[in-house]
């Protein structure tokens, strides 16, 4: 159960992340630009 429990945290952890980076790039599309470039 652990192995399963932490991979699901991970994945949890990783579309947490994801969505803060989309949120981020909403409210600072310059960044993105340059980031993009």
């Amino acid at each position: 159960m652990k192995p399963v429990a932490s991979t699901y945290t991970l994945l949890a952890t990783i579309r947490n992340v994801s969505f803060k980076t989309n949120q981020e790039a909403i409210s600072q599309p310059n960044i993105v630009k340059k980031v993009n470039v």
